[in-house]
């Protein structure tokens, strides 16, 4: 158990310092952008940006979490059952990113007319979207360096995409003055560049020789059922946003966007926290020598992020103020709110392992689903009314109990004697 901490530890590390080297261009990027575009011109930016993340949710169909739990069960059949594991899942998102990105190219021009009411252009529509695909195969090389314990080329790859991305979006808006067009013309220029070099590095894992079909339907019957608890979750995400752009518009999505930029200190250390907690978990799931190891996580996690979210919430005006300047001052006020949501979205890895033990993912998929429709209705009662502070409230609250149910269902299936007192205290405290 002490080996698996040690392990877990230095390559939470190693991805924390990668992850926040990623997040920090983009966070020092935001200055940038910040004075280049307006408040609605950001506003539709960040809309832009959580369509295409619904669109690669329809992507993946749950080949992502198919992909950690069949490469650690098919551990022991050799490198070469874990390579055909590999390419069966890039066969998956390359073939069906290619027929969505296409369907949504052909709508792009009714997409701006129905949902921006003409603000944008079908060609910024089609740039962003050609983006995503090509952000898919970056990511799909990404995660494979992560499961066999490659952070150093994990990092590499996602590193380059933010250099990439913000250098070139940078120089497209500002050298070119080609506005929103010009950020995801840098996106994708970049995506297109490093998903080669991700390939490239894993060649001797991948054989295209054959479609893997059977594979295919071993996987989805797997990740499926995970997809619409993966919707759920992104409705859960980004309610408040769609909301917020309907009752007040783009300007005031705008505000809100930024805001959630500035709880990026709570992002990096989940992501770095996920990225190198989960295949830990999942090799410390098979081994009930190792199942102590979730309560330690447990507490070390909720203790640091409860202190941060602390100390960003007290440092937020003074924050928002200095980077994105005074016409984005009123984003300051939500920031320390909108912390509680990746805080609580880290710690669904822990809380949830019963669920993943027994296989019975259709549980997160009822759970995810009554908390979507949790936080539509309270997006619906308070956005209105109270604006961003209520977008902010709605997923703040969707979110927590959203852990609570996940964590009650799934110490039932499996009880790795979690502290839910530390949890809960922790959390009323912050």
């Amino acid at each position: 158990m002490k080996a698996v901490f040690q392990r877990l530890l230095k390559d939470s590390m190693i991805y924390g310092f990668g992850s926040l080297a990623s997040k920090s261009v983009t966070f020092f990027a935001l200055p940038v952008y910040t004075r280049l575009l307006l408040p609605a011109e950001y506003g539709y930016l960040e809309s832009l940006l959580i369509m295409g993340n619904l669109l690669a949710a329809f992507i993946i169909m749950g080949m992502d979490s198919a992909l950690s739990m069949f490469y650690y069960k098919h551990k022991s059949d050799g490198v070469s059952i874990q390579s055909e594991i590999i390419s069966a899942v890039l066969q998956w998102r390359i073939l069906s990113s290619i027929v969505l990105v296409l369907i949504v190219v052909l709508c792009s021009a009714a997409i701006n007319e129905k949902v921006f009411s003409m603000g944008l252009t079908p060609l910024t529509i089609s740039i962003a979207f050609i983006g995503t695909f090509f952000t898919q195969i970056l990511s799909q090389c990404a995660e494979v360096m992560r499961l066999m314990f490659r952070p150093y080329q994990y990092l590499s790859i996602m590193l380059g995409q933010s250099v990439g991305s913000a250098l070139l979006s940078i120089l497209f808006i500002y050298k070119f003055e080609m506005g929103l067009l010009g950020y995801f013309m840098g996106v994708s220029l970049a995506g297109i560049v490093i998903s080669l070099f991700g390939l490239y590095s894993l060649r001797a894992f991948l054989n295209f020789s054959r479609l893997y079909i059977e594979w295919w339907m071993a996987l989805l019957k797997f990740g499926l059922p995970l997809l619409p608890a993966g919707l759920s979750i992104y409705f859960m995400s980004t309610a408040d946003r769609w909301f917020i752009l309907h009752y007040h518009g783009p300007e005031m999505l705008g505000y809100f966007a930024v805001a959630a930029k500035f709880s990026m200190v709570i992002t990096l250390i989940v992501e770095a926290f996920r990225t190198a907690w989960w295949p830990h978990a999942m090799d410390c799931l098979h081994d009930e020598k190792l199942h102590g190891i979730f309560d330690r996580i447990s507490g070390a996690y909720i203790s640091v992020g409860v202190l941060i979210i602390i100390l960003l919430t007290l440092i937020s005006s003074s924050l928002v103020g200095f980077v994105a300047g005074e016409k984005y001052s009123v984003s300051s006020s939500i920031v320390g709110i909108l912390a509680w949501q990746p805080f609580f979205y880290g710690y669904y890895l822990i809380c949830s392992i019963g669920i993943w033990k027994s296989e019975k993912t259709y549980l997160s998929l009822i759970i995810a689903t009554l908390a979507a429709v949790l936080g539509i209705v309270l997006n619906f009662i308070l956005v209105p009314k109270y604006g961003l502070n209520g977008a902010a409230m709605a997923t703040a609250i969707t979110y927590f109990l959203w852990i609570v149910v996940t964590f009650r269902v799934s110490d039932r299936l499996l009880d790795l004697n979690i502290d839910k007192a530390i949890f809960f205290t922790l959390v009323i405290v912050g």
